[in-house]
């Protein structure tokens, strides 16, 4: 009889999961809060349950008798997935685990323990509590929630006068209350993409982070691989990187760092136990030729692999996802699409891989206030990374997007 795994969330970023799934011969359980979600048809089972709901899903492991559970990009189902295997003692990570991943503060305070450099950075609840920390540390300084993702509520200040509605920004995206400020610390900001397996952590990738500044601080629209670091500076960002895997107790699954390379050295910006949105996974699988949705799959069932053995895909020695929003068509922003061409001719340039819109004709083209706002993306692999850069900007050149 074929095992069981609970896939939870079955939005656009679960497909791929619930398909390979199958392919590899398991019996597929998803669970979402939408009933018309995607992969809610494509499973073999689907529950209308939400991704946050941890006695729902629960219910649902113990009465499916599951084998494995697992999450591609979802941060609200990561505590979800460590409640699961606790309580059923699944292979996976412990609540523990999950909470050192997803909340701020917890992650701060391991990272501490195991003297993984993190910038200078304080948890507050009150704005007295930010006052007396700009005060010591020098600006700009990055407020964010504490347990929040997509760069919701994310804003960097160098106006003193604005820290007040940052900080209630922030606060509004919180659900613990508690506010994360950072002082800015500058450098190359790098992906990390992991397979952690056995208690070994094994690097499959690094990438340039490419960020846009003020007013959509932090949002992440190109990846961009051999990052722009040297030698010495990748190994010690990978010597971070497993600090990071060691501090939030993440024995068997996936991880991703966020590390920025500073003068000083590299310091951790956060590090997540999932699978990373924004197609760094087609990265990854690029640069390695390891799919970490595969790797995934067996470690939450407990299965036994060599990592030699999914090496299957081809390996480029550049690749990068050029992500489209809102500032790349300014024109167009809140405009409703009236047709959408050139997918295919952008597809013929050399090198491109993948041509992935969000939205169809009669969506609006979104205002970019998180990662939310980035409606497509362009994947390609080649031989420099110059190569690369120069095929993405050709196919987007090949894009024609109508308004009505």
């Amino acid at each position: 009889m074929a095992k069981k795994l609970l896939i939870i969330g079955a939005g656009v970023e679960q497909v791929p999961a619930i398909q390979i799934a199958k392919e590899m011969g398991y019996f597929v359980i998803t669970s979402d809060y939408n009933p018309k979600a995607p992969g809610m048809s494509l499973a073999d089972a689907s529950f209308i349950i939400s991704t946050n709901d941890k006695k729902g899903n629960l219910e649902l492991a113990r009465k499916e008798q599951i084998d494995g559970v697992m999450t591609v990009c979802s941060e609200t189902a990561i505590p979800v997935m460590g409640h699961v295997c606790e309580q059923l003692g699944l292979p996976g990570f412990t609540l523990d685990t999950a909470v050192k991943s997803t909340n701020k503060g917890a992650m701060r305070k391991a990272m501490e323990e195991y003297n993984v450099p993190m910038p200078a950075r304080v948890f507050v609840d009150t704005y007295e509590e930010v006052e007396e920390f700009t005060n010591q540390h020098a600006g700009p300084w990055v407020l964010k929630p504490s347990d929040s993702s997509g760069q919701r509520g994310t804003n960097k200040i160098e106006d003193r006068d604005k820290l007040q509605w940052a900080f209630e920004e922030a606060k509004r995206f919180s659900t613990d209350d508690k506010v994360l400020l950072d002082q800015f610390i500058s450098g190359q900001e790098i992906n990390v993409c992991a397979i952690v397996k056995n208690g070994e952590t094994h690097i499959l990738s690094l990438a340039d982070r490419n960020t846009l500044p003020s007013p959509h601080f932090g949002i992440a629209v190109l990846h961009i691989a051999p990052p722009n670091i040297n030698n010495e500076e990748a190994e010690a960002v990978k010597e971070v990187a497993r600090g990071a895997v060691e501090a939030i107790g993440l024995k068997n699954g996936i991880a991703y760092p966020q590390i920025i390379v500073t003068k000083e050295g590299p310091r951790l910006i956060e590090i997540a136990a999932r699978m990373p949105g924004g197609y760094n996974r087609e990265m990854a699988m690029n640069l390695s030729g390891v799919d970490m949705i595969k790797a995934q799959i067996l470690l939450a069932l407990g299965e036994k692999f060599e990592l030699e053995d999914l090496q299957e895909n081809k390996r480029y020695a550049a690749s990068g996802v050029k992500l489209l929003t809102s500032v790349d068509y300014p024109n167009l922003t809140g405009k409703s699409i009236e047709s959408l061409k050139g997918e295919d001719e952008a597809l013929k340039v050399s090198g491109m891989q993948s041509c992935k819109f969000h939205l169809s004709v009669g969506d609006e083209i979104p205002d970019l206030e998180n990662s939310v706002g980035r409606f497509a993306a362009l994947i390609a692999g080649g031989d420099s990374k110059q190569q690369v850069l120069d095929t993405l900007e050709e196919a987007k050149s090949k894009l024609i997007i109508s308004v009505k």
